[in-house]
């Protein structure tokens, strides 16, 4: 269990409290036993009059009234800490929602569906990392495959939510929490295998029409380029509208493109018609998620790194 500090500095201030009210009952008791002995010794007279026996009675009340009161607020103190402590514990100890998209080989779904409810419907190499990292830092968590913009939209609403594999591009920096970089994905312009397209440079598709599909870093890079692009809702509409010719050319990660295109089933080969950079991708997480869970991430992912498991993965998917 993660305790914030916010925990630790309202506990110690309920102490103080504590510590005070203590403090002072003791000063009024001395104080009243002082008094009490100064009257006994300079009293002579024998009796005492109906109505210093009236006004005693009404000091004793009053001291019984006092002294339940004074329990009663020592009581709400000691409450008051439990309660201070365990506000700050609930958001840290609440379980981490992970969202992420069918984008094979790096995550994808283990059904015959684009889409998992259950974390062990779900595999791939980001996967894979992010369940290490999670195991390493002892933090428990679901994990969910949906479409990449409601993915977007969802964990930018939702506290404790987080968006895996995000490429972090200067619009989004300040919109998420990151972890990572998790791993690299390179990027390409994909062509129909027997197509005559040849590209030396990114300007020179400028000519063409290129597909890429809606929240993807990769398409808003080619819009920003001022490149032709054709947005759908969904990347795996691409490699269908590739094969029928209504783009020319996809925007696509070199290992992600073969995967979603045998998954289309039509298209029989693909080739790159020009590689254009790698891009190390994150967990993306929302604005409110405790720092302290981010960081116990980052220092799981750091060890994972540092003792050659995230390498060994990569291996695996043939990076």
């Amino acid at each position: 269990m993660l305790i914030s500090p916010c925990s630790v500095s309202r506990f110690v201030a309920a102490l103080h409290r504590l510590v005070a009210l203590d403090l002072d009952q003791s000063w009024a008791k001395a104080k009243k036993n002082q008094q009490a002995t100064g009257v006994r010794h300079t009293q002579k007279v024998q009796s005492e009059s109906a109505g210093l026996v009236s006004e005693r009675l009404s000091h004793q009340t009053t001291d019984i009234r006092g002294t339940s009161m004074i329990g009663q607020n020592r009581m709400g103190i000691v409450a008051g800490i439990i309660l201070s402590v365990f506000s700050c514990v609930a958001p840290a100890a609440e379980k981490i929602t992970l969202l992420t998209e069918q984008y094979p080989p790096y995550n994808m779904s283990m059904t015959v569906q684009g889409y998992a409810h259950k974390s062990e419907d779900i595999g791939g190499l980001c996967t894979d990392i992010i369940r290490a990292t999670f195991a390493k830092a002892g933090i428990e968590y679901r994990m969910k495959l949906r479409n990449w913009s409601y993915g977007m939209d969802r964990v930018q609403r939702r506290v404790n939510h987080g968006l895996f594999c995000t490429v972090r591009t200067e619009e989004r920096e300040s919109v998420f929490k990151w972890v990572g970089p998790i791993t690299t994905m390179k990027v390409a312009l994909m062509a129909k295998g027997d197509s005559g397209i040849k590209l030396n440079r990114l300007s020179d598709a400028r000519r063409y029409t290129i597909g890429g599909y809606k929240g993807d870093a990769f398409t808003g890079q080619m819009v920003s380029e001022g490149m032709n692009v054709s947005i759908a809702s969904d990347d795996m509409a691409n490699p269908l509208r590739l094969q029928n010719g209504s783009i020319d050319l996809w925007v696509t990660d070199v290992l992600a493109g073969p995967y979603k295109a045998s998954e289309a089933g039509d298209l029989d080969e693909l080739k790159i018609a020009l590689e254009l950079k790698s891009s190390p991708v994150y967990l993306a997480f929302n604005t409110e998620t405790d720092d302290e869970i981010l960081q116990s991430l980052q220092n799981a992912l750091g060890s994972l790194k540092e003792d050659g498991t995230i390498t060994a993965l990569e291996h695996q998917y043939g990076l």
